[in-house]
């Protein structure tokens, strides 16, 4: 990188760092002069926005909401008209399938786009504090697509994500590995493959994708498809590709010839750090349900630093992480407004929030935001831990969809508890696992919870010979079984009174996991916004 650019950008990061030992005065500051500045909106005047001095009487005037209760409002601004939640016009929507079946269009000002840039900065200045040599060859991010349609009002819908890739300035996108032509298309499995391709190509010292399912599932395609990204290296061309596309697609031996070897080096097994050896550091979310593949990443990246790229949503980008392998974040408190209300008090059906300063370490609570585009104690429905204080901010980590939990006869099975009696299982009887996530169906029917794994086979791929063959599922099931007894009373206690039947486990043919993601992607759901659903309405196929 550009000594300049390093030098502005490491500048970034000390001055948030500064900012967040004042983080009170951001967080007054910040949501006075949002209620001056949106007072005259239509939203602004039915709230009483003049008359509001303090945080009491904007949580006295405005009640806390969610996406359905905006809904009419945004519909106002999609039909083109202005003044609506923001003085300030909507110059883009961020389309997002969030955790509802029906997607969801956000609005976003320029002031919003501003800040989250800023913050962005100051991350990437963080990241290269720590890693000099991180931006120092090509870069590979997966965005969504900028632009899916225009608004009756003519306001462009798309990624925000696709939106920043394309309009980058001119020696950021130099550096691009694959160019942005590419996200453009519907088909996934083609879109997947052009990426590896000019992936291939290029040196790379820096990957960065939200989900590290995502890069798992393209170095798996790569050994599925390695002949034919063989040919197209030896021919040119990829498959049907659009023109604009094929044109960036030439024969290219000499990657063919490295490819190969790498792959004849690795007995068909590619091997990433022999062929990108250049790697620096890698980018993805590590909490949630999005870390559920960050294993099977470390796997293909031994060594390589993990940072998380920070706790943000379509609505709002909320934390800067400062430090690798760590879903922990400074929470951003000069870009939104924030509110807490603890998880008990939540889900008892209080919305009685409290502010930042009010937070103890330790402690899970749902967040409320406002941010600059329009959206006013929003409940993004997200649970926060909060994990300690650097000056007045907090240092908090996202840990799952308040949705995240299932409850059939009270026992309230959050997803985090699933996944620790996982880890407590196979510490235990180290199974191996095929891919790293799993299902679980509530069977209302027999009350009792049906888990479903893929293990993995022995090398020669015969099943009778199989190491899935030899596990004793019952034993498993008991084990794991045990585990959720120990991290939830009230599953232990309906367990024990039989309200509940014991935990079953089952084995998935090899792919079904993955099979069930790419339909989604096939469908639609783009890269950079897909969060893995850990509970399934209907029992998978490819059981056994």
């Amino acid at each position: 990188m550009n000594p300049i650019f390093r030098t502005i950008l490491e500048r970034k990061y000390q001055g948030f760092m500064k900012r967040c030992l004042r983080a009170k005065t951001n967080q007054t500051d910040f949501l006075k002069q949002l209620i001056r500045k949106n007072q005259n909106t239509a939203f602004g005047t039915e709230h009483g926005f003049s008359g509001i001095q303090r945080q009491d009487d904007f949580a006295k005037k405005v009640t806390v909401r969610n996406y359905s209760d905006f809904n009419p409002w945004i519909e106002r601004i999609i039909r083109g008209e202005k003044n609506v939640l923001s003085h300030e016009p909507v110059r883009f929507f961020n389309l997002t399938s969030g955790t509802d079946k029906s997607p969801k269009l956000i609005p976003i000002t320029a002031s919003y786009n501003k800040t989250s840039r800023e913050l962005l900065n100051a991350w990437v200045g963080g990241l290269v504090r720590d890693h000099r040599n991180t931006m120092s060859h090509c870069r590979l991010a997966i965005p969504g697509k900028a632009i899916e349609y225009f608004s009756e009002g003519g306001i462009p819908v798309g990624s925000a994500s696709g939106e920043a890739y394309k309009s980058a300035l001119w020696f950021i996108r130099k550096k691009y590995a694959v160019p942005y032509e590419v996200f453009e298309l519907d088909d996934f499995r083609l879109r997947y493959l052009l990426i590896l391709r000019f992936a291939l190509q290029r040196p790379l010292s820096f990957l960065a994708t939200p989900n590290s399912g995502t890069l798992v599932r393209l170095l798996q395609l790569l050994e599925e498809e390695s002949d034919t990204l063989l040919r197209s290296f030896y021919d040119g061309g990829l498959g049907d590709v659009p023109e604009r596309i094929k044109k960036l697609c030439p024969p290219d031996r000499k990657t063919g010839q490295r490819l190969l070897q790498n792959l004849n080096f690795g007995n068909g097994t590619f091997s990433p750090l022999n062929y990108w050896n250049t790697l620096q550091t890698i980018a993805v979310w590590l909490g949630g349900s999005c870390g559920t593949q960050v294993g099977a990443l470390r796997r293909q990246f031994p060594g390589i630093p993990l940072r998380d790229l920070g706790y943000h949503a379509s609505e709002a980008r909320m934390t800067m992480p400062i430090s690798d392998n760590t879903s922990e974040g400074l929470l951003a408190t000069d870009n939104n407004y924030y509110e807490f209300i603890p998880v008990p008090e939540y889900e008892s059906g209080s919305r009685s929030t409290c502010t930042f300063s009010e937070l103890e370490e330790g402690n899970e609570y749902y967040i409320i935001i406002t941010n600059l585009a329009g959206l006013y104690r929003y409940d993004i429905g997200d649970i926060i831990q909060v994990t300690g204080f650097y000056g007045e901010t907090p240092i908090i980590r996202f840990l799952r969809k308040g949705k995240d939990f299932s409850n059939m006869a009270g026992e309230k099975l959050h997803i985090n508890q699933f996944l620790e009696a996982r880890r407590r299982t196979l510490d235990r009887v180290p199974v191996p696992l095929r891919d790293d996530r799993f299902l679980i169906f509530p069977n209302q029917d027999l009350c009792c919870y049906d888990l479903f794994f893929e293990f993995a086979s022995g090398d020669s791929g015969n099943l009778a010979t199989s190491i899935a063959e030899s596990i004793d599922l019952m034993d498993l099931a008991q084990r794991f079984d045990s585990h959720l007894k120990e991290l939830n009373v009230e599953y232990a206690s309906k367990r024990n009174s039989g309200r509940l039947h014991p935990l079953r486990i089952f084995n998935l043919d090899p792919g079904s996991i993955q099979g069930s993601v790419d339909s989604d992607f096939q469908a639609g759901m783009r890269d950079s916004q897909y969060k893995y659903r850990f509970y399934t309405s209907v029992p998978p196929g490819g059981m056994r």
